[in-house]
């Protein structure tokens, strides 16, 4: 049974209340007002008055139900059976203060920041202690480099081919590498994959390792973006395309780590033959140090009598633009320092998530529960249920979950919605936009 319209007397005339036959949502309700209101639907329901409900049946027949045709006991029995309030669904504290809640969001947002500040001054100076040791720089007093041998630009000449070989492969990795993360990034940071990602459009990078992923995810988005019933079928498909975009995850992956180990594996060689040339490694790598040898050895002929001077010059410009990249990597202090105030942090948001919470799970399985309560039969409901504020107490997407809950069980249950929270009252404006739900906000209710 249905609940269409509930009209309520008043000296200036009759208040009429429209429901949708699925979700209607009442905001701005104090809680006077929510249970005045409760209590004038479940009179209504129970045929004992003031109030008159219009129902519909299964079949589109419509009625009312007089008032005055049944026992008044017969409201609190409506009301056991409809009304559902926070103790019902086990939630049985106080909502946490709007300080509170915005404390815990700073906290965890500068938590999320500090982890990431963190791995980038950990991989800022482990670059630092490698550059260091390449050019036997004393980690203590960087700016006092060891004297270094003279570059051999003949035996660099020599190597040349199988340099500019190790240095296409290289490149080639390198690109591989980039046009991959650009793919996996544009899909990581947000699983639910939607349509205009912050990294922007997939197909930005393209290649075959990418047309598996695109395909996976338009089906996702596809599925995931319909509407209507949720059947077998529908959830069947949406698990297989997860599941492609998984495998097509796991094969870029694969191919990200060979990407990877090439370009080590051409580090190697190319700074065996930089020592075996006895040619200076600075911050651009060996590969760079070695095309800057062949650059002067092929273009810039120089006498025996000068090659000294010349590999001078080349260690010093080498050693400088060492100590000007050295000037912007952190060092073990700062990596100390952001440790430190990563556990302050972190110390402080578990303080936070140990205060009293709502079993969310509990909550859920209470919600579905009452519902059921309402359809012994399995299939229609055989009144609506009125969540009297009882969805309190959650974090944001936990509550998100169960008002989407909500809206998958009244495609069987009718349900109403009493609140004064805002945050459902924000939800329930964009799924109304939608077409998904009715709203009706109040000010006050003095009905």
């Amino acid at each position: 049974m249905l609940v269409h319209e509930l009209l309520i007397p008043h000296p200036a005339g009759s208040v009429q209340v429209r429901f949708d036959e699925r979700v209607t949502v009442l905001a701005g309700l104090d809680a006077t007002a929510r249970a005045r209101f409760a209590h004038l639907l479940a009179s209504g329901l129970a045929g004992v008055g003031p109030a008159t409900a219009l129902v519909r049946d299964d079949q589109g027949e419509r009625g009312r139900i007089v008032p005055g045709t049944t026992a008044p006991d017969a409201v609190d029995e409506v009301r056991r059976l409809c009304v559902v309030g926070p103790a019902e669904l086990g939630v049985r504290h106080e909502l946490p203060t709007p300080a509170r809640a915005a404390e815990r969001t700073a906290v965890a947002i500068a938590h999320r920041q500090l982890v990431r500040e963190l791995a980038a001054v950990e991989a800022g100076a482990a670059e630092r202690s490698r550059l260091l040791a390449e050019v036997g720089l004393d980690a203590d007093d960087p700016d006092d480099p060891a004297p270094g041998p003279a570059p051999d630009l003949d035996a660099v000449a020599d190597a040349a081919p199988r340099i500019d070989e190790l240095l296409l492969r290289r490149r080639e990795a390198g690109d591989l590498l980039e046009r991959t993360g650009a793919l996996l990034l544009a899909v990581e940071d947000d699983p639910s994959l939607p349509r205009s990602p912050a990294a922007g459009d997939l197909r930005v990078a393209p290649g075959p390792l990418a047309s598996g992923l695109l395909a996976a995810v338009d089906v996702v988005r596809r599925v995931g973006g319909s509407t209507g019933e949720a059947g077998a079928d529908r959830r069947r498909v949406e698990a297989d395309a997860r599941l492609a975009v998984e495998r097509a995850r796991a094969e870029i992956d694969q191919a990200r780590a060979a990407a990877q180990a090439e370009i080590h594996a051409c580090d190697r060689e190319l700074a065996a033959l930089a020592r075996s040339a006895a040619v200076p490694v600075g911050v651009e790598g060996p590969g760079a140090a070695l095309t800057a040898a062949l650059v002067d050895r092929r273009h810039r002929p120089v006498a025996a009598e000068d090659s000294e001077d010349m590999a001078t010059r080349l260690v010093a410009r080498r050693r400088a633009s060492l100590r000007a990249r050295m000037a912007e990597l952190p060092d073990g202090a700062e990596v100390e320092a952001t440790r430190r105030r990563l556990d302050a942090v972190a110390e402080r948001l578990a303080r936070l998530d140990a205060e009293p919470h709502v079993d969310v799970q509990h909550t859920r399985d209470a919600l579905l529960a009452r519902i059921a309560r309402l359809r012994p039969d399995g299939v229609s409901a055989i009144a609506p249920l009125v969540l009297d504020e009882a969805l309190v107490g959650l974090a944001p997407d936990d509550l998100c979950d169960l008002l989407d809950l909500v809206v998958r069980v009244s495609e069987r249950t009718q349900v109403i919605l009493l609140t004064g929270e805002p945050a459902i009252a924000t939800w329930a404006r964009h799924r109304a936009a939608g077409g998904q739900l009715r709203l009706i906000e109040l000010a006050r209710a003095d009905a």
